[in-house]
């Protein structure tokens, strides 16, 4: 009986050695013009989005390996403070920006036309989106009085509102696999870890 777990055990033993030996390029990035460049999101084709200050201040972009361009360059994102945070692989992108009133809002180009949102639940005095997935479905932050950020989802022309256990501030970046809506936020108090993942039906 003993040599068959011994054989088992040393075919085993080569998997997490093999595991160890996976390569990652790590690229830097710099938008030309730019001294500071963000990477905020990234889709499966490459493109990457973020914020950078090629325009005067912080606005947002959208690169890949053979094109770069400020986003909306004259008009709202391009002369306020604009970030954007994420992109599908349809091209979507969603991010938000700090209007002339001083709050923030969130913003979507879709097909190249911008829309800008406001979450309409009681008390909101800002939003961001901060993710949408090839589907459409949008989730993001919504800020209230007290300065505290509430979760959201935005689905089918619908806000509603994400409920999250105490002590988890809702980052929320996002993923739909297996017909659930994944949603990632961050602890505010200990014991910390580096994220809590949540997830509600997709």
């Amino acid at each position: 009986m003993k040599m068959p777990i011994v054989g088992i055990m040393w075919c085993l033993l080569p998997c997490p050695l093999l595991a160890a030996q996976a390569s990652y390029e790590f690229k830097l990035v710099q938008n030309p013009g730019a001294s500071v460049t963000r990477v905020l999101g990234l889709n499966g084709q490459g493109q990457l989005v973020g914020m950078d200050d090629v325009i005067r201040g912080r606005h947002a972009f959208l690169s890949d390996e053979d094109s770069y361009v400020s986003l909306d360059r004259l008009g709202i994102l391009g002369t306020h403070t604009s970030f954007a945070r994420g992109i599908n692989n349809h091209g979507d992108i969603v991010g938000a920006y700090a209007g002339s009133d001083g709050k923030e809002h969130g913003f979507m180009l879709h097909q190249g036309k911008l829309s800008t949102f406001d979450v309409p639940l009681r008390g909101a005095v800002g939003t961001q989106l901060n993710a949408i997935n090839d589907a459409g479905v949008v989730v993001g932050v919504w800020i209230d009085r007290a300065f505290k950020g509430h979760g959201f989802i935005y689905q089918d022309g619908k806000f509603s509102h994400l409920n999250y256990p105490a002590r988890v501030t809702p980052l929320l970046s996002e993923s739909i696999h297996k017909g659930k809506l994944s949603v990632i936020g961050t602890p505010t108090s200990p014991p910390r870890a580096t994220a809590s993942c949540l997830q509600a039906a997709g």
